[in-house]
């Protein structure tokens, strides 16, 4: 990550985030009739593997700007992102953390850093190492996790077979599949209409 000498991201790193929040959502155009009028006027598609990408590297950012700066990262502010994809991504996120396990959440978030795919040893590795992070506890909530389901996947790492548990959990749910014992992110989209 270049940064400058107070650990801040510059101005590429800044851009190329917004760039890679950019093709997060895809505005889709409103349907108009009598029975549905657009609500603040957007409708958005979203593709879940970008929003998981550009959402963990806001998380990496926000964590050395916290760190450095000692105040709240507002990432609105500083990559100039729109508040609606903002807000989609936030509320498919939530939607995300409510229904999986911690671990299996973050194993999602982990994979969908390697579109191409990632192997399985290097995958479990990837999600330990992550889990283990010492600073886990104020990266968490940029993931939308509470520290308590962060500190939840912290135990379950311990356990001998979670990686195969969280990974069949994917597997089983459509979330990720594997061939020749690569793992690959298993690509969903949402829509969100804003009509009523």
């Amino acid at each position: 990550m270049s940064q400058n000498e107070n650990n801040t991201p510059d101005i590429d790193e800044i851009q190329r985030l917004t760039d890679l929040w950019n093709s997060v959502a895809q505005q889709i155009p409103p349907t108009h009739t009598a029975a549905k009028a657009p609500i603040l006027g957007f409708n958005l598609r979203l593709d879940v593997m970008k929003a998981l990408q550009a959402t963990f590297q806001t998380a990496k950012i926000a964590a050395k700007v916290v760190a450095a700066t000692h105040t709240p990262f507002d990432p609105i502010t500083w990559i100039g992102i729109s508040i609606e994809v903002w807000a989609a991504t936030q509320t498919i996120i939530a939607a995300l953390v409510q229904k999986m396990q911690p671990i299996d959440y973050i194993s999602y978030v982990i994979l969908s850093q390697s579109p191409e795919g990632i192997e399985a040893g290097a995958f479990k590795e990837a999600v330990a190492a992550f889990v283990e992070e010492p600073d886990l506890t104020v990266f968490a909530p940029y993931l939308g996790m509470t520290e308590e389901k962060a500190m939840q996947a912290a135990e379950v790492i311990k356990q001998t077979s979670w990686f195969e548990t969280a990974t069949n959990r994917l597997q089983q749910n459509n979330m990720a599949r594997v061939e020749n014992g690569r793992w690959y992110f298993q690509a969903r989209n949402f829509t969100l209409r804003g009509e009523g």
